[in-house]
């Protein structure tokens, strides 16, 4: 395998503000795929709205 092959993931617990937040748009940029959890669906989306302004 080489470093070609391999994809960078995060999972980011508490997406949906504040650090988790923060952390999410700084792995997205850093060019991670970054899955978004949370407790409030409204939250996420907002987080994956405002990611997408990174792509």
């Amino acid at each position: 395998m080489t470093s070609k092959d391999v994809r960078k993931v995060a999972i980011i617990t508490g997406a949906g503000s504040g650090i988790g937040r923060s952390c999410a748009r700084a792995l997205l940029t850093a060019g991670y795929n970054v899955v978004l959890a949370g407790r409030t669906e409204k939250n996420l989306i907002e987080t994956q709205l405002s990611a997408g302004e990174l792509s």
